[in-house]
């Protein structure tokens, strides 16, 4: 690769490394993904509006809260496979929908309400106000692991009461991968 290339991407990276972190400093929490297999967690937030209005591009970003409480920036591959931003895409004024890389099946929209911006999607068939998931997950034999279920944890938007949810994954059929996060 010529010299300028490189240069080039290696600036990119720190400028989005940079403008993500920046963009934490003031973000506001949404929801978090844990999971069985330690205690670091994803975290999505949402980048503060503009004058009242989600007028970026894409306003949530995900990264790693570590155990010891550093943050991190997801690798390429947890981008792409799995705890990544599929899609944004603006709804409305103060209204987004993001659909997770791994969770495509279940898209979540980010509203803005008399608390401040929240998620939500459909938990046990209600529209709920996502808070949490969980992963519980073992590695499997070449190290990719294995998904057994997946927990989300909200409040019902109308009684405001917790919500659960249990997802199991589903088998491969006809050679095609229908699991639960594609």
């Amino acid at each position: 690769m010529r010299p300028y290339v490189s240069a080039f991407l290696v600036l990119l990276g720190v400028l989005s490394w940079s403008l993500c972190h920046g963009a934490r400093e003031s973000a506001h929490p949404l929801f978090f993904i844990e999971r069985s297999k330690n205690r670091n967690i994803v975290q999505y937030d949402i980048r503060p509006p503009e004058e009242g209005n989600l007028a970026v591009m894409a306003p949530v970003v995900a990264y790693w809260i570590l155990e010891n409480g550093e943050e991190s920036r997801l690798s390429a591959i947890q981008e792409k496979y799995a705890y990544g931003i599929a899609s944004q895409k603006r709804l409305g004024e103060d209204q987004y929908e993001i659909v997770l890389t791994a969770f495509r099946k279940r898209k979540i929209t980010v509203k803005k309400t008399n608390d401040g911006y929240k998620a939500f999607v459909m938990i046990d068939g209600r529209e709920s106000v996502l808070e949490r998931i969980y992963v519980e997950s073992r590695d499997g034999l070449i190290g990719l692991p294995r998904v057994y279920f997946v927990d989300l944890f909200g409040r019902d938007d109308q009684s405001n009461l917790p919500v659960t949810e249990r997802i199991f994954p589903q088998s491969k059929t006809n050679g095609r991968d229908t699991s639960l996060f594609h």
